[in-house]
Parts: C-alpha cells; structure tokens; sequence
C-alpha cells in the first residue's frame, strides 16, 4: 500500500485549515523539485499526522500573517554615491541564477522577460519599463552598485561586466522568493544601449481620467475601512487567504460626508487627504484619475474593491490592480481631529538675512540635499510649490499654481520658515552650485506632522 502525494497534500490541508492560517499547502508544495516529492510506504503512513502537526508548529512559530517572520528586509538608507557607469540605457537581454551561467550567444531564460529595461539619471533617479515596453517613472532609486527600493525594503546588488566588447549589467532581482522564502535572487542581464542623460525625459501619459465630476452621496460608503488584501481581479479574493504577501501600502480609508477623505498609509495615523469622493468613485484631482469602487457583501462582512490607478496606470497603460477594504465602523468622522505626531520649536526670534530675501523659483523636489544635480529633472510630476518670495520682517509670500498668497502665522528667520499654527520649523540651507544661488528647503508637510516622516526638499532658484 502506498500513500500518494495527493493523500498527504489533503491531509497537511485540514491541518492547517483548523488553524485558519493564510499560508496553504500549495504554496510549500509547488516550491519543491518534483523529483522530491516523493511516494511512503505504508510504514511510513504513521508519520504522516506528525509530519501536519510539525507544520503548524513551524507556522505558529513565524505566525500565520502571510510570512511575516520569514520576511527579509534589506538596510535602504544608504546615501547617494555616483557612478558614471551606469547613466542612460539598459535593455534586458536574460534571466540568471548566476553571473557565469550568461552566454551572450544564447538565452537561458525560455519565457519573455517581464523587465525590458531600466535607465539610470543623475542624482540616483530611475525610469523603468516593463510589460508593454513603455519607459516609465518608478520609485526605484540607485546608488553606487545598489538598486533601491524603500516600498518593499530591498537593497538588490548589481555588477557591470564587459563581454566581448558589449557593456552588460547583472542586478538581483528581490521578489518574493527572496523577500518571503529566504532564497537566493536570480538576475537580470540588462546590456547598455546608451549613455545618453534621460534627467529631463518626459514619460508619455496613456491614461487621464475625467475627475470634474458632481458629488453624490453614497451613506454605504460612511466610516472607516481598513485594507485586508490586494488582487488583479475581484474574484481573486477569498476572505480565507490573503493574495498579497508584501505589506500594504494603503492602510484605511475613511469616508466623510459631502465628499471629504482621510487615509492613513504604511500603518502610519489617519491624516488628510487630496482625494474625494463621489458615488461610486475616488477622485485624484492632481494625478487625474477617477477610480471606481464596488462594495460587495461577503458573509455578513462588507468589502470594498477600490481600483488603484498608480504610474503603471497612469504612464504604463496597464489595468489598475483591487485594494480590499473592509469596513470596520459606521462613524461620522467630519469632526475628526488628526493627530499630530511631530512638533517642531517654533518661538525663534526674528534674524535678519540678506542672503535669503527676494526671489526664488523652484526647480526640483529631491529626496535628499545631495541628490540635487543642476539641469537634471527628479521630480516627475508638476511641482506645487512655484516659489518663495522672502520679504522685510520675516513676511513670506508663497506661489502656488497661479496664485500668491502670504499667511501672517507663516514667517521667516535666518535659516528657517516657521508655521506657527502648524508647528513646523523648516530649515533653509543656502548652496552656490556653478555661479548660481540655490536654496533647500525643508518641505514639512502631512508626512512630516501626522505620519513622523522624513522631509524632503524643495530647490529654489535665485532670480532676484
């Protein structure tokens, strides 16, 4: 009497499915070789319960929210060092386990390569391009022989090798087999097809929805719903087993009457929001999308599909991908106070700085001082801040979009801008680059006083 693989696989199953468990036997089952699986003899079968209880002992062990201790999760944090290598091109030409398993003469990878390539600007930004082959803007970032990518907390290496007088490039790929199963990440070969400076490319936008919609009321939407999952396709979900292994960007939603949103991201407090609402749709007014939302009940529980129209929308023209929100309350948040979590001193006396009054126009939005190159684009999207205007006294006029407009409780001192009512303190650093005077400007926004993140810098230009 033999026992059959697919014997074992029902029997680990029920194991685990009495622990309600997010990880099912599958997905261990079709990691191993097939030549491993193999078939027991009958004095073997005995071993089989024990084999179950072992794995929900492994399972309880790391817990059971979708791999959570096995996560690996690489330092980011490394400071912008240059590499003049690397800028322009690089076009994916094979899929490794290895450096010297690449043969320039034939491919080792059978299927179609999901990367098609990457192109490396000044100052550590990157533009990408995969699925239809449309370059388009990531939030990867690089630094000397590292590709960054602080959403999913990866470090991935990558080696410039010359072959035959072609230029080629092998960088890890950190998916989920290296962030969720511990194993080794295989690598791309991208081959360098120019050197040319893409700091001031402009990515082609396929997608721009209508957003200048009325609002109507939806009383199903009211209160607070928290992300659970997120999938291609609404019946991709189960309420049983998460899809999406990697923590959710998008934390909760909650949905205010007469149109108004907060949301809170990366675990982080509810803060405001640029987004509405209207039945049936959350409208991103500065991005120009309009994405639908589908309220389903599944066993006594509502959910909430909410299409997530990213830059692979926008720019890649892909089929945005489903958060799965589940309501949690009913409640009225349009009272809600958001609790700030960063204060800064703001009681500075008025100093007097000759340096930084008049005019200053803004050229770029970076992520750090050193990240700043001169004639090269960083930031993708329209800057919102257009500029400063420094004035006797402290007094500051801010221009955005096309307006002026000068609040008494925001003022200026010797290195600083202070937002009395804001609490916020931003330091303005001065730097002469090539002959021309630029300034950096701490940028302390929602980010920095709900969710206790870092600030980024807005660069202004002297022109005054």
């Amino acid at each position: 009497m033999k026992q059959s693989n697919g014997d074992i696989k029902d029997i680990m199953d029920k194991a685990l499915q009495q622990y309600t468990t997010s990880v099912q036997f599958e997905s261990v089952w079709n990691a191993m070789p097939k030549n491993e699986r193999k078939t027991f003899g009958f004095k073997k079968v005995v071993s089989i319960p024990l084999i179950a209880v072992m794995t929900f002992l492994a399972l309880f062990t790391v817990g059971f929210a979708g791999y959570t201790v096995f996560r690996n999760i690489d330092k980011t944090d490394y400071p912008f060092i240059d590499d003049s290598t690397v800028i322009g091109k690089w076009e994916s030409v094979d899929f490794v386990e290895n450096i010297e398993d690449f043969n320039p003469e034939k491919k080792s990878w059978g299927s179609d390569l999901y990367l098609k390539s990457l192109v490396f600007t000044k100052g550590g930004q990157m533009l990408s391009a995969a699925g239809n082959g449309n370059l388009a803007y990531t939030s990867l970032t690089w630094t000397k022989d590292l590709l960054l990518s602080e959403q999913e907390k990866t470090a991935s290496k990558y080696v410039i090798k010359d072959i035959n007088g072609t230029t080629y490039m092998f960088t890890e790929w950190k998916s989920g087999d290296y962030t969720f199963r511990g194993l080794t990440p295989k690598l791309y070969v991208l081959k360098k097809v120019d050197s040319k400076d893409y700091s001031n490319y402009e990515a082609k936008r396929i997608n721009e929805d209508k957003v200048d919609y009325p609002f109507i009321d939806d009383s199903r939407v009211i209160g607070k719903w928290e992300s659970v999952d997120f999938v291609d396709k609404i019946e991709n979900f189960s309420n049983r087993e998460n899809s999406w292994k990697s923590d959710l960007f998008l934390t909760s939603l909650v949905f205010i009457k007469e149109g108004k949103m907060l949301e809170s991201v990366n675990n982080t407090n509810l803060t405001y929001t640029d987004l509405s609402w209207t039945k049936e749709m959350v409208l991103n007014k500065s991005e120009k999308t309009a994405s639908k939302y589908i309220i389903k009940d599944i066993n006594g529980t509502k959910y909430m599909f909410f299409e997530w129209k990213t830059e692979d929308y926008i720019f890649r023209g892909l089929t945005p991908k489903f958060y799965v929100l589940k309501k949690v309350d009913n409640k009225d948040y349009s009272n809600y106070k958001v609790k700030i979590v960063r204060e800064d001193k703001v009681d500075y006396p008025f100093v007097d700085d000759a340096n930084m009054k008049g005019k200053w126009e803004s050229v770029g939005f970076v992520r750090t001082i050193d990240r700043f190159k001169p004639g090269t684009k960083i930031w993708a999207n329209n800057l919102y801040l257009k500029g400063l205007d420094f004035d006797e006294n402290g007094k500051l006029i801010f221009r955005v979009e096309s307006r002026s407009a000068s609040m008494p409780y925001v003022t200026w001192t010797k290195g600083l801008i202070i937002d009395a009512v804001g609490k916020t303190a931003s330091k303005c650093e001065i730097k002469d680059i090539n002959g021309i005077t630029y300034m950096f400007y701490e940028w302390k926004s929602g980010d920095y006083s709900y969710r206790g993140m870092t600030p980024w810098y807005y660069v202004l230009k002297k022109v005054e």
